[in-house]
């Protein structure tokens, strides 16, 4: 045991392992740092498409009472134009129900979803 503590005294291993130490904790970092910008990346993006949407959700409930009034006044009833409008998101949604299942809604879904990211990737490639 003596005669293997004087090898490893000899060949210094302890100053040559400290660098390569050192090397593997900076790449452990650095890998955790780059971990933790992706999830504040998608972190904010997530936030600003809730916000984004909240709104948008905003201005359509609005947009359809105002067109709905807009209707009834045109059509002088009292729910005709909501009625209306209750007929055209309904349109929409068997339309969307009916072609949900098709391969090319899906796609046009799965472009819309990964476009934005595949263009943030191009970004921090760069």
């Amino acid at each position: 045991m003596d005669k293997k503590r004087k090898l490893i005294d000899l060949l210094n291993v302890d100053e040559l392992l400290k660098p390569l130490m050192g090397l593997i904790e900076a790449k452990i970092e650095l890998s955790l740092l780059d971990i933790e910008e992706r999830a504040i990346d998608i972190l904010a993006k997530l936030l600003s498409f809730l916000i984004m949407g909240a709104l948008l959700t905003n201005v359509l409930i609005f947009g359809s009472f105002a067109l709905g009034y807009f209707l009834n006044d045109l059509l002088s009833s009292n729910y005709l134009g909501f009625l209306i409008i209750t007929g055209f998101y309904l349109l929409i949604f068997i339309v969307l129900y009916l072609i949900r299942k098709k391969a090319a809604f899906k796609d046009l879904i799965f472009k819309a979803l990964t476009k934005p990211n595949h263009q943030s990737n191009e970004k921090r490639k760069s």
